[in-house]
């Protein structure tokens, strides 16, 4: 996103921390971002929210770390589902930066029955009793075979509290030569809806 014709009007832009972090300082200062007040980001952050309309936003990353017990049932218990910890984001409704909101998440891993390829799904825990339902992209990096995958998932709060599309990403029999495995993981909410289905403005905290 260094480049103003490179980015749509009305696109997603996504700071994510762990890369930004390591930046060189001129593109930190280019790329600098105050998600609670817009007019202390850098003049491009502006330029792509006032000029282009988009909609610029922390991407929240997470690191799962697998080993022991928990690695074990993922390659030999007979398919069950090995939960992460919680994660959690906290937010800031409709520009009122007076009241902090969380929505709590965690991931699931099995060996997928039948074909055995790994496959990841993330369930919603915890959320504001003002959302009906949340849209968000979801991604993943193993380091261990080195694949990552993205997709874009809808989790409706009346019903299943959980989507399952990450699937299918490797033969989870790959892993046995080894101990362990980190996963990162991504969040990115795209759109929260109230109980009559508009959509809440929010910014991360």
């Amino acid at each position: 996103c260094l480049f103003n014709e490179c980015i749509q009007n009305k696109a997603f832009v996504w700071i994510i921390e762990s890369e930004y972090v390591h930046l060189a300082p001129k593109l930190k200062s280019l790329l600098f971002y105050n998600s609670t007040n817009l007019n202390k980001s850098s003049q491009f952050i502006r330029f792509l929210v006032s000029e282009k309309k988009c909609n610029v936003c922390k991407c929240n990353t997470f690191k799962w770390h697998i080993a022991d017990k928990l690695y074990n049932s993922l390659l030999y218990g007979n398919n069950e589902w090995i939960k992460s910890g919680k994660y959690k984001i906290y937010l800031y409704f409709n520009k009122d930066y007076g009241t902090t909101h969380c929505l709590s998440f965690h991931f699931e891993c099995q060996d997928k029955p039948k074909n055995g390829l790994f496959r990841c799904r993330i369930h919603l825990d915890d959320y504001p009793k003002e959302i009906s339902k949340v849209n968000l992209g979801i991604g993943i990096y193993a380091d261990k075979v080195n694949i990552d995958n993205y997709s874009y998932a809808e989790i409706k709060c009346s019903e299943k509290l959980y989507n399952s599309s990450l699937h299918s990403l490797f033969p989870t029999k790959q892993l046995r030569k080894f101990h362990s495995l980190n996963l990162k993981l991504q969040i990115q909410l795209f759109y929260l809806h109230d109980q009559n289905g508009q959509m809440i403005k929010f910014q991360p905290v």
